[in-house]
């Protein structure tokens, strides 16, 4: 694990001796660390660069139909797709400094509703995504009082820490907004005492997400997506992305920002005409960076068809919405 893992973003690209399609997966990455255009093959050279989560990468459809590939060739030039499957916004936002290389003119971060939960936590493969199998914890940041950004890395280093983890992982997380009582107390059903473990699995965020939407309508989720939540999600997300203006500042790039939907953003506009995640559409534009509202994309796109025929049978999009959105 210690081998393979990448000291800074947990998990990223690991690309050695430049690219091989010789294994038959749909997906590649060249030497760049970017994933693999057919349109321009040779990396060096990009217009545009591209971070983010898989969306951003283009999970479930070949090197030829992601949209990023789809994107360079309407505009002529290569688009180097920095997205890995996963990242929260913060983790993208480390990909893009830790990519001193790029030297695209426009860099475009796109987001998901999910990554803003993300960024809340160490613990994106057991409690934001569950049943996704990342290897380990991701780092994430803290918004100080002062407005100012703290790193906390990965947790973990050594096999002790590993170790302590695995057997204490309560403890070992024990200021991690989605603490694990909720998720971890399955693992403890005979422990006693039983009315405890109950109480925990009770008072989850799996559970309170579940009566939220029985009761109100609305995902739980929507809630992060305004100001002034508990978590402070917006105010971390605000400070995660004037980060991505910073760095591209220093390089010299525009920015555009990608808002991307999911099935529960595009019912709620369906039902009130209203989008759900206002509030994030309005942080990301607040410094007058272009920001494109996808869901309004493919809303016009749809005519009145239901969403899910732009989607993959992961919930990523199928080669028809990665057309759309590029």
């Amino acid at each position: 694990y210690l081998e393979v893992r990448h000291p800074v973003l947990e998990w990223a690209p690991k690309v050695e001796g430049g690219l091989d399609l010789s294994d038959g997966n749909a997906l590649h990455f060249d030497a760049s660390g970017s994933r693999y255009s057919p349109a321009f093959p040779a990396p060096g050279g990009a217009c545009i660069s591209v971070y983010g989560d898989s969306f951003a990468l283009g999970q479930d459809v070949g090197d030829e139909e992601a949209w990023t590939n789809q994107l360079a060739r309407l505009a002529g030039c290569r688009v180097a797709n920095y997205g890995m499957n996963g990242y929260g916004i913060d983790q993208a936002v480390l990909r893009a400094e830790e990519t001193t290389s790029d030297e695209a003119t426009v860099t475009v971060l796109s987001i998901c509703p999910s990554n803003v939960l993300r960024s809340l936590t160490h613990q994106v493969g057991f409690v934001v995504t569950p049943g996704t199998d990342f290897r380990g914890l991701k780092p994430r940041f803290v918004l100080g009082e002062d407005g100012k950004l703290t790193l906390r890395p990965i947790p973990y280093a050594t096999r002790e820490q590993l170790l302590h983890f695995t057997n204490a992982p309560v403890d070992a997380l024990d200021d991690d907004w989605f603490n694990p009582k909720g998720y971890w107390a399955r693992l403890y059903l005979v422990a006693f005492p039983y009315t405890r473990t109950a109480w925990r699995i009770v008072t989850g965020h799996g559970m309170r997400r579940f009566i939220h939407r029985m009761f109100t309508g609305v995902p739980i989720e929507m809630d992060y997506y305004q100001h002034g939540h508990p978590s402070g999600s917006m105010e971390l997300t605000g400070a995660l992305v004037q980060r991505f203006r910073d760095v591209a500042s220093e390089r010299g790039q525009r920015v555009l920002f990608v808002l991307l939907p999911d099935p529960e953003i595009m019912r709620y506009f369906a039902e009130t005409g209203e989008w759900a995640h206002g509030d994030l559409l309005a942080e990301l534009g607040k410094e007058g960076d272009p920001v494109l509202n996808a869901g309004a994309a493919f809303d016009e796109h749809l005519e009145g068809r239901p969403y899910q025929t732009l989607e993959s049978h992961q919930n990523h999009f199928n080669a028809d919405g990665y057309r759309v959105l590029a």
